[in-house]
């Protein structure tokens, strides 16, 4: 451990740079005053100002922001009607591809007759990836739902 007059603390490295410079992959300071440089390179900083984490590249600080989703919005599909079924019977509807998903999105069943969903990774359902809930649960590009009610 090295500690500068400037107070800059070094873990594994001589001449640290910030305030915590660790062998270069944390460097920890305030978001004023820290150039971003080959010194610095593969550092992270809170930024007050912008609210964020922010990387540095060698060049710039620049703010680490989660990825977005290209797509939430399922291809089309439908599960057809079940007729001829008596009041108050728990029916399940046919099982469901979904896909053209650009990520896993959030689904819920909702409604009168206690609606719950099911994911399953395969056309039989035989490998559940969420049995039946009537909670809030993810389905991604591929998987399949089945959708049952009273």
């Amino acid at each position: 451990m090295r500690i500068t007059n400037t107070g800059n603390i070094g873990i594994q490295k001589t001449t640290p740079q910030a305030p915590l410079d660790v062998v270069g992959e944390v460097i920890i300071g305030s978001s004023t005053g820290l150039t971003c440089d080959s010194n610095r390179a593969g550092g992270l900083r809170y930024n007050s100002a912008n609210s964020c984490i922010e990387f540095c590249d060698s060049t710039t600080w620049t703010c680490i922001t989660p990825s977005t989703c290209p797509d939430t919005t399922p291809d089309a599909f439908s599960i057809p009607d079940v007729s001829g079924v008596s009041i108050s019977t728990v029916t399940e509807s046919s099982i469901v591809q979904i896909t053209g998903l650009g990520c896993a999105v959030n689904i819920q069943a909702y409604g009168e007759g206690s609606p719950q969903i099911k994911v399953c990774s395969d056309s039989g359902c035989s490998t559940i990836v969420q049995d039946w809930t009537s909670g809030a649960t993810s389905i991604s590009s591929g998987q399949y739902i089945q959708v049952r009610a009273t």
